[in-house]
């Protein structure tokens, strides 16, 4: 099996001054802003950003913080992905 890379996508919300990883629906309902993020970590390009409000607290500067947190569950996805197509592609040859 031949693949470019796969895409995965992480979402942060922040309530206040917290970001959450990942929210519930009912986080997001309540969410001050949120960050969509989709990309493909191997080559580190980027295939969606969808922002709604300001992820950035007056008080605090939370912009570069949710992106990094984006970006890090995309590349734990990224790697749980890729585990399980090699184990699926050794149990069929096996």
């Amino acid at each position: 099996l031949e693949l470019f890379d796969f895409v995965t996508s992480c979402t942060v919300a922040r309530l206040g001054d917290t970001l959450l990883v990942d929210p519930t629906w009912d986080e997001l309902e309540v969410a001050d802003a949120t960050l969509l993020l989709a990309m493909m970590p191997q080559w580190k390009d980027v295939t969606l950003w969808h922002q709604s409000g300001c992820i950035a607290h007056q008080r605090h500067q939370q912009d570069s913080d949710a992106l990094d947190l984006c970006r890090e569950g995309c590349k734990r996805l990224h790697k749980m992905m890729r585990e399980c197509v090699i184990r699926g592609s050794e149990k069929k040859r096996g």
